[in-house]
Protein backbone atom coordinates (compact mmCIF):
# COMPACT_ATOMS: atom_id res chain seq x y z
CA UNK A 1 0.00 0.00 0.00
CA UNK A 2 3.02 2.01 0.03
CA UNK A 3 2.77 3.50 -3.10
CA UNK A 4 3.68 7.14 -3.64
CA UNK A 5 1.55 7.48 -6.39
CA UNK A 6 -1.54 6.60 -4.38
CA UNK A 7 -0.33 9.03 -1.65
CA UNK A 8 0.12 12.04 -4.45
CA UNK A 9 -3.32 11.44 -5.32
CA UNK A 10 -5.18 10.97 -2.30
CA UNK A 11 -3.41 14.19 -0.61
CA UNK A 12 -4.40 16.30 -4.16
CA UNK A 13 -7.96 14.83 -4.19
CA UNK A 14 -8.54 15.85 -0.21
CA UNK A 15 -8.24 20.18 -0.64
CA UNK A 16 -6.34 22.37 0.51
CA UNK A 17 -7.99 22.36 4.49
CA UNK A 18 -8.09 18.41 5.08
CA UNK A 19 -4.58 18.53 3.82
CA UNK A 20 -3.28 20.15 7.02
CA UNK A 21 -5.32 17.42 9.03
CA UNK A 22 -2.40 14.63 7.94
CA UNK A 23 0.21 16.92 7.99
CA UNK A 24 -0.72 18.42 11.74
CA UNK A 25 -1.67 14.63 12.91
CA UNK A 26 1.96 12.90 11.64
CA UNK A 27 4.16 16.45 12.95
CA UNK A 28 7.39 16.54 13.80
CA UNK A 29 7.50 14.09 10.57
CA UNK A 30 6.96 15.52 7.04
CA UNK A 31 4.24 13.67 4.68
CA UNK A 32 6.74 13.10 1.97
CA UNK A 33 8.67 11.22 4.17
CA UNK A 34 5.49 9.51 5.64
CA UNK A 35 3.83 6.29 4.36
CA UNK A 36 0.57 6.53 2.59
CA UNK A 37 -0.66 3.43 5.20
CA UNK A 38 0.77 5.73 8.57
CA UNK A 39 -1.32 8.59 7.48
CA UNK A 40 -4.19 6.82 6.36
CA UNK A 41 -4.03 5.37 9.90
CA UNK A 42 -3.06 8.20 12.07
CA UNK A 43 -6.41 10.14 10.17
CA UNK A 44 -8.72 6.94 10.82
CA UNK A 45 -7.10 7.54 14.74
CA UNK A 46 -8.58 11.17 14.82
CA UNK A 47 -11.72 10.39 13.38
CA UNK A 48 -12.65 7.25 15.37
CA UNK A 49 -11.60 8.45 18.38
CA UNK A 50 -14.65 7.51 20.96
CA UNK A 51 -15.80 9.58 23.84
CA UNK A 52 -14.10 9.24 27.08
CA UNK A 53 -15.82 7.25 29.74
CA UNK A 54 -16.63 10.91 31.51
CA UNK A 55 -18.22 12.22 28.37
CA UNK A 56 -20.64 9.00 27.97
CA UNK A 57 -21.67 9.02 31.68
CA UNK A 58 -22.16 12.64 31.45
CA UNK A 59 -25.15 12.10 28.73
CA UNK A 60 -26.27 9.08 31.01
CA UNK A 61 -26.86 11.16 34.21
CA UNK A 62 -28.55 14.04 32.02
CA UNK A 63 -30.89 12.07 30.72
CA UNK A 64 -33.66 12.55 32.16
CA UNK A 65 -37.90 11.24 30.96
CA UNK A 66 -39.41 13.75 28.22
CA UNK A 67 -42.22 15.09 28.77
CA UNK A 68 -43.68 13.01 26.25
CA UNK A 69 -41.88 10.19 26.18
CA UNK A 70 -42.87 6.84 27.23
CA UNK A 71 -41.21 4.36 29.69
CA UNK A 72 -40.09 1.67 27.33
CA UNK A 73 -38.72 4.49 25.32
CA UNK A 74 -36.65 6.08 28.18
CA UNK A 75 -35.58 2.49 29.24
CA UNK A 76 -34.11 2.34 25.95
CA UNK A 77 -32.07 5.22 25.76
CA UNK A 78 -30.67 4.91 29.23
CA UNK A 79 -29.74 1.15 28.08
CA UNK A 80 -28.03 2.31 25.06
CA UNK A 81 -26.16 4.74 26.82
CA UNK A 82 -24.93 2.62 29.44
CA UNK A 83 -23.70 0.04 27.16
CA UNK A 84 -20.46 2.78 26.56
CA UNK A 85 -20.27 4.19 30.04
CA UNK A 86 -18.63 0.60 31.32
CA UNK A 87 -20.32 0.72 35.15
CA UNK A 88 -19.16 -1.22 37.37
CA UNK A 89 -22.75 -2.17 38.13
CA UNK A 90 -24.45 -1.79 35.36
CA UNK A 91 -27.78 -3.09 36.58
CA UNK A 92 -27.64 -0.47 40.03
CA UNK A 93 -25.97 2.40 37.77
CA UNK A 94 -29.43 1.82 35.52
CA UNK A 95 -31.74 1.44 38.54
CA UNK A 96 -30.64 4.47 40.20
CA UNK A 97 -30.61 6.54 36.76
CA UNK A 98 -34.03 4.89 36.16
CA UNK A 99 -35.57 6.38 39.14
CA UNK A 100 -34.06 9.65 39.47
CA UNK A 101 -34.65 10.60 35.77
CA UNK A 102 -38.52 9.89 36.18
CA UNK A 103 -41.21 12.10 35.18
CA UNK A 104 -43.60 11.20 38.21
CA UNK A 105 -42.28 12.52 41.14
CA UNK A 106 -45.09 10.51 43.37
CA UNK A 107 -43.42 7.51 41.95
CA UNK A 108 -40.05 8.97 42.44
CA UNK A 109 -40.81 8.89 45.85
CA UNK A 110 -42.65 6.01 46.11
CA UNK A 111 -39.65 4.06 44.79
CA UNK A 112 -37.20 6.17 46.95
CA UNK A 113 -38.91 4.41 50.06
CA UNK A 114 -38.42 0.50 48.85
CA UNK A 115 -35.18 -1.25 50.70
CA UNK A 116 -33.08 -2.77 48.26
CA UNK A 117 -35.12 -1.65 45.52
CA UNK A 118 -34.00 -3.86 42.21
CA UNK A 119 -33.76 -3.00 38.60
CA UNK A 120 -36.38 -5.26 37.87
CA UNK A 121 -38.68 -3.77 40.52
CA UNK A 122 -38.19 -0.24 39.09
CA UNK A 123 -39.09 -1.09 35.56
CA UNK A 124 -41.98 -3.41 36.61
CA UNK A 125 -42.85 -0.31 39.16
CA UNK A 126 -42.89 2.56 36.08
CA UNK A 127 -44.58 -0.07 33.60
CA UNK A 128 -47.42 0.00 35.53
CA UNK A 129 -47.37 2.60 36.91
CA UNK A 130 -47.60 4.47 33.48
CA UNK A 131 -50.40 2.28 32.21
CA UNK A 132 -52.65 2.87 34.87
CA UNK A 133 -52.54 6.37 34.04
CA UNK A 134 -53.41 5.13 30.34
CA UNK A 135 -56.36 3.39 31.88
CA UNK A 136 -57.44 6.42 33.76
CA UNK A 137 -57.47 8.32 30.89
CA UNK A 138 -59.21 5.60 28.79
CA UNK A 139 -61.61 5.16 31.35
CA UNK A 140 -62.36 8.82 31.91
CA UNK A 141 -62.83 9.42 28.30
CA UNK A 142 -65.69 6.53 28.20
CA UNK A 143 -67.58 8.09 31.41
CA UNK A 144 -66.83 11.52 32.93
CA UNK A 145 -68.35 10.94 36.18
CA UNK A 146 -66.70 7.70 37.10
CA UNK A 147 -63.77 9.23 35.75
CA UNK A 148 -63.35 12.20 38.12
CA UNK A 149 -63.93 9.61 41.04
CA UNK A 150 -60.88 7.34 39.27
CA UNK A 151 -58.88 10.86 39.72
CA UNK A 152 -59.78 11.64 43.22
CA UNK A 153 -58.52 8.11 44.06
CA UNK A 154 -55.13 7.81 42.73
CA UNK A 155 -52.99 5.15 44.00
CA UNK A 156 -50.11 6.27 46.30
CA UNK A 157 -47.64 3.55 45.86
CA UNK A 158 -47.47 -0.03 44.22
CA UNK A 159 -45.76 -2.01 47.39
CA UNK A 160 -44.22 -5.33 47.16
CA UNK A 161 -44.75 -8.05 49.17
Amino acid sequence: MDNPKMKAVFLSMCGSTTFMMPKALIAPDKLESTALIAILTALKEHFMQQPLKIAWKHAFYKQDQGHTESVAAYLAELQCLAQVCKFTDLEEALCDWLVCGLRSERLQRCLFEKKDLTFKAAVEAAITDESAKDTKVVHQARSPQQGMAAHNEEVLCIHED
